[in-house]
């Protein structure tokens, strides 16, 4: 009976092992307050749709900002991408910087990189002042933030993202009200995030065209863990054939009766 308790103990362990990395981050266990910070910031388009009392009071009930939902974003990248700066704040005051720094969705984007892709100076000001981004991090695609924002068409963020003093002079500016405005995020920057993206102005039949070419090169294909199947059938296998031995399978007792009355 030993024998059969330990077989169906590492059976049902096995399994767990299987299927848990499997499961997309978002369907993994987070608390009630994660779950509801991560809900509101990523089905929100608008900062304002966000009251910075309610986000005060769900990191007091232990949210965790830094969890992953879908596309692997973080209520930290989505607050960047709507520009909610009060959030962003506390968001760096309930972790540190420099966790912040090392945050990165499923494509390796980290906020920074949000932040060049949707042109928000305001998120990028909070960010600078409180030294909570790394300018030379590439995401999966080999692109750093300064990289996205000349491909969207800002050549001063781009300018801007390339060293640390122009970033800083960058953010003065925006916060002395001296920058324009920039344009919205071009398809093409667009093309790299997976998140909702901002709607965009129509352009010319053969700048789209050029885009449409560029963005279906840029674009991330998402593979088959083939690996993590390969891996999954031989445990399986290993698993039965241990089952097997200790005799956990009902027929295997009738086989070896028949055999006896065999030899009878």
């Amino acid at each position: 009976m030993n024998d059969v308790s330990r077989g169906l103990g590492r059976v049902i362990v096995g399994v767990l092992i299987l299927t848990i990395p499997l499961l997309p981050v978002s369907l993994r266990a987070h608390n009630q307050p994660t779950r509801l910070l991560g809900k509101i910031f990523s089905e929100a388009s608008e900062a304002s749709e966000i009251r910075t009392d309610r986000v005060e009071s769900l990191l007091k009930q232990g949210a965790d900002p830094t969890a992953q939902f879908a596309g692997g974003a973080t209520a930290v990248h989505h607050a960047v991408r709507l520009g909610h700066t009060e959030a962003i704040s506390l968001f760096i005051d309930k972790t540190n910087r420099f966790e912040i720094q090392e945050l990165r969705d499923a494509s390796d984007k980290t906020a920074l990189h949000w932040a060049a892709i949707y042109k928000r100076a305001e998120s990028l000001a909070v960010l600078e002042k409180r030294s909570a981004y790394r300018l030379s991090y590439e995401d999966r695609d080999g692109f750093t933030p300064s990289a996205l924002a000349e491909l969207g068409g800002d050549i001063k963020l781009a300018i801007a993202l390339d060293d640390a003093v122009q970033l800083r002079n960058y953010c003065e500016n925006y916060d002395r009200g001296e920058k324009i405005a920039p344009p919205p995020p071009s398809p093409v920057v667009l093309s790299l995030t997976p998140v909702p993206t901002p709607r965009i102005e129509k352009e010319s039949a053969s700048d789209s065209e050029e885009m449409s070419e560029t963005a279906a090169e840029k674009t991330i294909e998402s593979k088959p863990p083939y690996l993590m199947y390969a891996l999954g059938g031989t445990t399986i296998a290993l698993l039965v054939y241990e089952a097997y031995q200790h005799k956990l399978f009902p027929w295997q007792g009738e086989e070896e009766d028949g055999d006896e009355d065999e030899g009878i």
